[in-house]
């Protein structure tokens, strides 16, 4: 029994979405840790000159480990690229916890 070229293309493209479809599953449970990731609250802010994500981050928390999730997800959320670069007059939605309404956000503004 020969294979066709169809075939082999066919089984060439199907090994590819099994694999990357495996590698996503492999990588999803690294944003249920994520609290930003989830949150159903945000804030619409517009960048300055000279705004960085992790400029922005801290104006939302002083936790050093909560500004790195805070940073993953500003760059995600918004679809910036992997260096988070950023331009003055643009928007970015900026994802709210609970425990953040009404403190350290409303106070840095």
């Amino acid at each position: 029994m020969t294979i066709s070229l169809y075939d082999k293309r066919v089984r060439r493209v199907l090994t590819a979405l099994c694999v990357a479809g495996t590698i996503l599953l492999a990588l999803a449970p690294l944003h249920l840790t994520n609290t930003y990731l989830r949150a159903d609250t945000f804030e619409t802010i517009t960048v300055h000159e000279g705004d960085t994500a992790s400029a922005i981050a801290h104006r939302y928390t002083n936790d050093s480990e909560k500004q790195a999730e805070l940073i993953e997800a500003i760059i995600d959320i918004n679809a910036l690229t992997p260096d988070a670069a950023l331009r003055a007059g643009q928007s970015l939605r900026i994802p709210i916890l609970e425990r953040q309404r009404g403190s350290l956000a409303d106070s840095s503004r």
